[in-house]
């Protein structure tokens, strides 16, 4: 069996619970990464929140049926009104609409295909970002938030793929091999992995971000990341899928942290 026990108490994240507290926490970093940028009206924070909770609510606990279809245009409603009454362009409204339109043709007909959430989650994770600051009226604010947010939840949801087309062996003491079994994979993983960590260091050297971005990345980010992990072999008494379970428990909390950093800064 995998061991885990390192980080079993911080609970695993692949729950409707965490993705609510990470979609709810990307719009108040975006509100706050605007209110940087310009003064923010307090009220406007009300319309991408509500719109985002009824979103998720819609995409975790009614995946199916009518009552999934009016949280989900009730959500488009809110978020329509909203960006009404922002400085809106017509790019802000194309957003918003490629936005519903990709859940509504997922929630209907994508879901059903094994690979369709690793090409649709990122995407929607960046337009969350890009909706938020064009309700609160700055959308060029979420360009490095949905950047970040494209790549990390790919990264996630590719290795979370890999884990689970993974069988445990029957033997504890058996390695599965995870790094040569999914080399390909894992070789496409890496690359954009190193794109992420170059783009995530980015806002810092281009002088975008503050300091207190860069030391937040660095204690709250990259620290328990090598310590907790390291590279895919290590611990070195461990197995390889070990590895893997520990990347995709630790990983999720990691991107709280991130956003953390990118409110900071």
């Amino acid at each position: 069996m995998s061991d885990v026990s390192a980080i079993r108490p911080i609970g695993n994240p692949w729950t409707p619970r965490f993705l609510f507290v990470l979609v709810i926490s990307s719009v108040l970093v975006t509100a706050a990464v605007c209110a940087r940028c310009e003064v923010v009206n307090p009220v406007s924070i009300l319309f991408p929140l509500a719109a985002a909770i009824l979103a998720v609510v819609a995409w975790t606990r009614f995946q199916h049926g009518t009552v999934a279809w009016i949280f989900l245009a009730t959500s488009a409603l809110i978020a329509a009104v909203g960006l009404s009454m922002s400085p809106a362009t017509p790019a802000d409204w194309s957003l918003l609409i490629l936005t519903y339109a990709l859940i509504s043709v997922y929630q209907s007909a994508l879901r059903r295909f094994q690979y369709s959430l690793l090409l649709i989650a990122p995407v929607l994770i960046g337009l969350l970002f890009l909706n938020a600051a064009s309700l609160l009226g700055h959308t060029s604010s979420g360009g490095f938030p949905a950047a970040f947010g494209v790549l990390l939840t790919f990264i996630l949801l590719a290795t979370r793929e890999l884990e689970l087309r993974t069988p445990l062996p029957e033997d504890a003491n058996v390695d599965p091999h995870v790094h040569i079994l999914h080399r390909k994979a894992l070789a496409w993983i890496s690359i954009v992995f190193f794109v992420f960590g170059v783009i995530s260091f980015w806002p810092w050297l281009g002088k975008l971000y503050g300091d207190a971005y860069f030391w937040t990345l660095i204690a709250v980010v990259l620290a328990p990341l090598l310590y907790l992990w390291g590279r895919l072999r290590q611990p070195r008494h461990q197995n390889s899928l070990t590895a893997l379970h520990r990347f995709n428990r630790l990983v999720p909390y990691l991107g709280l942290g991130l956003l953390l950093a990118i409110a900071l800064g």
